[in-house]
């Protein structure tokens, strides 16, 4: 992260306060703007040196274009149907505008496959701090890692947003989704990076301009309690973070089963990287 400054916070108590600091400061823009103030969104990272990368980027090294990787979810999509019963509306026919601002082509399929194990374009956020902090603390700590680190994004902060085509750009695509259920029990928002390359091409790219709270592994304890005492099914509600005047989740991310993987079918659009 050699161009994103990191802050550090050693005690849960200070997680919250500046949690509680960042909504406050959220509100008195929201006041004062009387323009568009998105609501924020937090990912929660096991291992702090990680960079903010899709698990598309994670499998495979080559860049993909919007209609390349719609051509993926075409030829994915008739081994999907057969082996769960549930079809996609999914066409080989459609136009696919790369330059279009907003959920790419395939989005509700894009999600139920990013649930699902599949590389996905998608970058994964909850509205709850706290249950961004519960997939930092939940794993295993990884080796030779001595924190972790929660992202907030805010796409809009009264003021606009400026496009600039040899820059990538961070798109937010909204809560509303008929897909996994997942999806609304972690209270799931996703965004996509993208890009424009030569050929009048778009290009998924990397949210890496972004600075995290990061914390030591040793708060995973007073982290675990709080996230159970603040998750959306827990009595507290969640009421200071949550997404205000949804309904309540219907499991708690703590109460999950694990999730079944949906490996990547054989196809001359999508092979591994060599060296992975």
């Amino acid at each position: 992260m050699s161009n994103v400054r990191e802050v550090v916070l050693n005690d849960w108590e200070s997680f919250e306060e500046a949690i509680s600091r960042f909504f406050e400061s959220l509100e008195k823009k929201r006041e004062g703007a009387g323009t568009c103030v998105s609501a924020p969104l937090f990912r929660g990272h096991a291992d702090k040196r990680l960079r903010l990368l899709t698990t598309l980027e994670r499998f495979s090294r080559k860049p993909q274009s919007v209609k390349e990787y719609y051509r993926i979810l075409v030829s994915v999509a008739p081994a999907v149907a057969s082996l769960t019963g549930k079809a996609w509306p999914i066409s080989p026919d459609l136009y696919v505008d790369e330059s279009a601002h907003g959920p790419p082509p395939g989005y509700e399929f894009m999600i139920y496959l990013r649930h699902h194990g599949f590389p996905s374009p998608l970058l994964d956020w909850s509205v709850s701090p706290y249950v961004a902090a519960f997939f930092a603390f939940a794993p295993r700590p990884p080796e030779s890692c001595d924190g972790v680190a929660i992202y907030a994004y805010v796409e809009y902060l009264g003021q606009g947003k400026e496009f600039l085509s040899d820059r990538a750009r961070i798109i937010g695509l909204g809560p509303y989704a008929v897909t996994h259920e997942r999806h609304y029990a972690q209270q799931s928002q996703y965004t996509i990076c993208k890009k424009e390359a030569k050929g009048d091409r778009f290009i998924f790219g990397s949210s890496r301009a972004l600075s995290p709270m990061a914390m030591p592994w040793a708060l995973r304890e007073d982290a675990s309690k709080s996230c159970l005492r603040h998750g959306p099914s827990s009595p507290a509600g969640d009421r200071r973070f949550a997404a205000r005047g949804g309904r309540p989740a219907r499991c708690h991310p703590l109460q999950q089963e694990p999730q079944e993987t949906l490996a990547p079918p054989a196809s001359p659009l999508f092979h591994p990287p060599r060296n992975a």
